[in-house]
């Protein structure tokens, strides 16, 4: 969208100047007070949509009111003044009344008029800004829609399995079938939800840490830290935004012939949940895909945050040549 603004800015600037060379070039051609009036009054106007749009339209959109009408009083003043420094100059007659007119010109035809076209201008952006959102919840509701099968069989399924390993006595395989099931649940109901509490959202991580524990628990070069107090988180939050950190770090900070760790560290202060984590990094194998990194789904959640929590957040990432590292905050509505 940014790329689209600017190469409209530098495309109506382009044709902007070429208009004003057009005009000077054709001198010799037609009146010389057609030249003049046209070489001064483009530039004026331009230089007048520019100010209003810079100094009074955004200071008034952001609420500085005060600041605004200050501009425009300078403004409206800009003319007249500058007809009187002429006169001055010049030594002669100062043509006042030409400069008032202009100023009321300003005011109470481009001011408004150009106050007009950049409302519907970014609304137009806003809509459009709305429908691309639309069609990517769209486009990813599909994609998990088709990817859901028969979720009632997966469930009898895993029941199934779950009262087969007690019968059997397999109480760690037991658990594990049941956390399973348990995030299965999460991710077909509550992560269609907007906002879900945040314990909720903890206990999903808790689940998934859990599973890889079970999973890499004879593995003696993995060291596996994590604090995770879900009792001292209130409030709620968008679903699924702090599992793809956990995700990366055991996608690519574990091996299985070198020494690896993660650390996690969850915590919640006045309505703000920080979550501090940090993942050993080995060299990259040949067959690895490229695009098969951790800053992939990283962008995807600086998107959701964008959308659900502009200005609310801070995310940043650092790396060396072992050890990754991240840092998320985020206040809670």
């Amino acid at each position: 969208m940014k790329d689209y603004q600017t190469y409209n800015a530098v495309r109506l600037g382009s044709i902007f100047f070429f208009l004003v060379l057009f005009f000077f070039q054709i001198d010799l051609l037609v009146h010389r007070g057609i030249a003049i009036i046209s070489g001064f009054a483009l530039p004026a106007i331009l230089l007048v949509l520019v100010y209003n749009f810079f100094l009074i339209y955004n200071n008034r959109l952001a609420g500085k009111r005060k600041a605004a009408n200050w501009f425009n009083i300078t403004l409206l003043l800009l003319f007249p003044g500058a007809f009187i420094f002429i006169g001055l100059v010049e030594q002669e007659e100062v043509p006042l009344l030409i400069g008032l007119g202009i100023g009321l010109l300003i005011q109470l035809v481009i001011i408004p008029v150009s106050n007009l076209a950049f409302e519907k201008y970014f609304g137009m952006v806003g809509q459009i800004k709305n429908l691309s959102h639309k069609v990517e919840v769209g486009s990813a509701n599909l994609s998990f829609l088709k990817s859901q099968i028969n979720p009632h069989f997966l469930f009898n399924a895993l029941n199934t399995l779950y009262g087969t390993a007690l019968m059997e006595k397999a109480e760690r395989t037991a658990d594990g079938i049941q956390k399973l099931g348990d995030m299965m649940r999460f991710m077909i109901h509550e992560n269609q939800q907007d906002k879900i509490p945040l314990k909720r959202e903890i206990e999903y991580v808790n689940n998934y840490l859990d599973l890889q524990m079970l999973r890499f628990e004879n593995e003696e070069n993995l060291s596996v830290d994590f604090k995770l107090p879900s009792t001292e988180c209130e409030g709620h939050i968008a679903p699924m935004l702090l599992i793809p950190f956990v995700e990366n770090a055991f996608k690519h900070g574990i091996s299985t012939k070198n020494k690896s760790w993660i650390k996690i560290n969850l915590r919640c202060m006045k309505g703000t949940v920080h979550l501090d984590l940090v993942n050993s990094i080995h060299p990259k194998k040949i067959t690895d895909d490229p695009k098969d990194e951790s800053g992939i789904g990283l962008d995807n959640v600086r998107k959701r945050l964008e959308h659900y929590y502009p200005g609310k957040y801070s995310l940043s990432t650092i790396s060396n040549e072992s050890e990754y590292f991240v840092h998320f905050s985020l206040q809670l509505d």
